[in-house]
């Protein structure tokens, strides 16, 4: 199993898992596909906390710090 089916299918779990509204759920399928997004365009398969932290720094110079 690829790293992306991986964590496509790993979305799908956590998803399913969480005791939140249709509307919640599909405002964290947003963000978790705009950061796998952020990791492909990087060409990074195998995340670190530094990654975290740099796509944070990106998210923070386009949303206030309230958003994030």
């Amino acid at each position: 199993m690829t790293k992306e089916i991986y964590f496509i299918t790993f979305k799908d779990l956590f998803l399913n898992y969480l005791d939140r509204k249709d509307t919640t759920k599909n405002s964290y399928l947003i963000i978790l596909n705009s950061f796998t997004s952020y990791l492909n365009s990087r060409n990074i398969t195998d995340p670190k906390r530094n990654d975290v932290l740099k796509y944070k720094e990106e998210l923070l110079k386009r949303l206030s710090s309230a958003s994030i």
